[in-house]
């Protein structure tokens, strides 16, 4: 019998995690963003599990790693705080994530893709990998640029492409702003 999901909120989170299995409905996750991130890692821990040739051997490293190299840091506040301002304040003097970084993230998004999201992705990322390592070629980076003007070398791309396009534009975006290419 499956497990009435429906009547968990999101401060059910640890409830929903007692009754996740693999023959939960997987619509679950559309419940609220928690249960996706939730039910998208299991199944991805799963798969992993799943093309691994010993999984007991595999687990055992996947614990071992987790607990000598992944740090939690949770926050518990009051329900009178705004948890949108709280995750500004704590994320406040963070090292920003690039233009670069956003877009990447963008591009990578799981929704933008079909069937197959994993060898997609993976095609990108190699993709992205390649460009960047060309780029760090300096020979080749100091023909297009006399000094590094960006955080990233790839953001000069996108800068320049985003400039590009913005010109273009019914309402062109301010290009002094810091995610000018990432808003482009």
């Amino acid at each position: 019998m499956k497990p009435d999901i429906g009547r968990y909120a999101m401060e059910d989170s640890a409830e929903f995690l007692k009754i996740l299995s693999d023959d939960m409905d997987r619509e679950s996750k559309n419940v609220n963003i928690d249960y996706y991130h939730i039910v998208s890692t299991y199944d991805c821990i799963n798969d992993w599990l799943d093309r691994q040739p010993d999984k007991s051997v595999a687990i055992q490293k996947l614990n071992t790693k987790i607990r000598e190299d992944v740090f939690f840091i949770w926050y518990e506040i009051n329900p009178e705080v705004d948890p949108i301002s709280m995750f500004t304040k704590v994320n406040l003097g963070k090292i920003p994530l690039t233009n670069s970084e956003l877009i990447k993230a963008l591009l990578l998004n799981k929704d933008n893709f079909g069937e197959d999201v994993y060898k997609q992705q993976m095609e990108i990322a190699i993709s992205w990998e390649r460009i960047e390592q060309g780029l760090r070629d300096d020979s080749f980076w100091y023909f297009l640029n006399e000094v590094d003007k960006s955080g990233t070398r790839i953001d000069m791309l996108f800068e320049l492409k985003a400039k590009e396009y913005n010109n273009k534009l019914e309402k062109p975006i301010e290009t002094n702003q810091n995610l000018f290419s990432f808003l482009v």
